[in-house]
């Protein structure tokens, strides 16, 4: 058999459901992708075929209108790879298909906390069988802090711990709440990654990045050997340094 050529194409959010619902592949996409074909190759150690993409480029992309507060960063498009190939002499045709996760399009770092809120929304809340790229406006906080900690973790190499966790929760909901707390305490899409921290220019999610940012650039020792006690209130942090020695 001859290796397969695999195409990829980048597809809007409402061409990924049109692919799926109809398993056809539309000729149209939303953008234009350099570099977006290659053969597939085959391992006879895996006994699998595969096909790597080392320099794609994406040169141009098509953006749906916004609707009401919506912004590029909240906009999904996905890689779309279709493949044909034949058996025999060529009686039996084969066309195939795979959407990837979602992706988001920026075009400037400043953009980077809030796509990434996006993605990992997605990420951890979407059904596996879910029409593209649909997901649920509001979560129990522990599925939430779950997934901030799986997220901290692959950041920075340690995990958050039950109290850092909790310090998040009532940061986020701005009241105190028993530990654990229970799934009556629900997060909303809009609390997480929209509205403003109280008397704050920034929201819960644009504040927490920039501590695992920091944390992961610059304080990854200390972090890792437990030197950092990690996310605290300051009254227990005050508490803490009252029962210490001088110095």
């Amino acid at each position: 058999m001859n290796s397969p050529l695999v195409k990829v194409t980048i597809v809007s959010e409402v061409q990924a459901q049109h692919t799926q619902q109809t398993n056809k592949c539309s000729e149209h996409s939303c953008g234009e992708i350099l570099n977006s074909t290659g053969n597939m190759e085959y391992n006879e150690t895996t006994k699998q075929l595969s096909v790597s993409f080392r320099n794609m480029q994406l040169k141009k992309i098509k953006r749906a209108e916004k609707k009401g507060t919506e912004s590029v960063m909240d906009e999904k498009f996905a890689l779309l790879f279709q493949s044909s190939f034949a058996i025999g002499h060529g009686d039996l045709v084969f066309s195939v298909w795979a959407l990837s996760l979602p992706v988001v399009v920026i075009v400037h770092g400043n953009q980077e906390p809030q796509s990434w809120a996006t993605i990992t929304w997605d990420n951890a809340f979407a059904e596996i069988n879910r029409t593209p790229f649909v997901v649920p406006d509001k979560v129990p906080w522990n599925r939430l802090a779950e997934a901030l900690n799986m997220k901290f973790r692959a950041s920075t190499g340690r995990n958050l711990t039950p109290e850092n966790l909790h310090f998040l929760c009532e940061k986020v909901f701005k009241l105190q709440v028993p530990m654990p707390p229970t799934d009556d305490y629900q997060i909303s899409w809009s609390q997480f990654c929209k509205e403003p921290l109280p008397d704050r220019t920034f929201t819960f999610w644009e504040w927490f990045y920039a501590a695992m940012k920091l944390t992961r650039e610059h304080l990854r020792g200390p972090w890792n050997d437990g030197s950092i006690v990690g996310f605290i209130h300051k009254r227990t942090a005050e508490d803490h340094l009252l029962k210490c020695s001088r110095g």
